[in-house]
């Protein structure tokens, strides 16, 4: 009897029109390897098992292999979706029946509304997002895109407004990018500053600062006291 053992298959097989078709979750390994190797992976991905799971996270919302890798990125350890794969998982669901979009004011006064109409619900939905809004949240100070393509920053808010209301079983939770970017490059939050009060002093009689730092307090030999409490001290001990 032979004792050599057949060479592993490493074929990976071709669906309808030539497309990779990733039928196991070693075939899946090796073509995230390949991904990897290949320089054309998005930099935020830095080994195969991240390109595994983003490849993953985006079957789960109908999106092939490098459709997902070019849609999904990770933001705080957290797969995201970028604002124009949003609509795109929403368009493929099938479940959009029409939409539409537009602005209205101009200036500070200019927003973006999108409306949009799903099958199975009988109303549409509108939501939007202004300037204003943008300016509230220190948007304009933190990313100079929304400075530069402020029309569309708008209309990705208000999509992301809509679409994540009327489609959260389509986008199953995954966050958008946007947002999270927005958060992670606001400035952290700083202590207050620490106020002096009147009521503290020191023994000199100058005003003692209320804060987390404690100043330590002078021994009694340092005390400049009056000669009555001085004997009296001097009694007790």
């Amino acid at each position: 009897m032979s004792t050599e053992t057949a060479a592993p298959n490493t074929e990976i097989a071709l669906g309808d029109g030539g497309q990779i078709a990733l039928r196991t979750i070693g075939e899946q390994v090796r073509f995230a390897g390949y991904v990897l190797k290949s320089g054309m992976c998005p930099a935020h991905f830095k080994t195969a098992e991240a390109v595994l799971v983003a490849m993953q996270a985006g079957a789960e919302l109908g999106l092939k292999p490098l459709a997902a890798l070019n849609a999904i990125c990770v933001v705080n350890g957290r797969p995201c979706l970028y604002g124009a794969a949003v609509a795109a998982v929403v368009l493929r669901s099938g479940k959009l029946e029409w939409v539409k979009e537009w602005f209205e004011g101009a200036g500070d006064d200019l927003r973006a509304f999108v409306q949009a109409k799903r099958r199975d619900v009988s109303e549409p939905l509108t939501k939007s997002f202004g300037l204003a809004d943008a300016k509230r949240a220190g948007l304009l100070d933190r990313n100079a895109v929304w400075k530069t393509y402020p029309a569309d920053m708008l209309c990705h808010k208000a999509r992301k407004r809509c679409y994540y209301s009327l489609f959260a079983d389509v986008l199953g939770g995954v966050d958008y990018a946007e947002d999270l970017e927005d958060l992670r490059a606001a400035p952290s939050a700083k202590a207050p500053p620490t106020t002096p009060d009147p009521a503290l002093k020191d023994v000199t009689g100058s005003v003692a600062a209320v804060g987390p730092e404690v100043t330590a307090l002078p021994h009694l030999e340092d005390l400049s006291l009056p000669p009555s409490a001085a004997r009296e001290l001097e009694a007790g001990a």
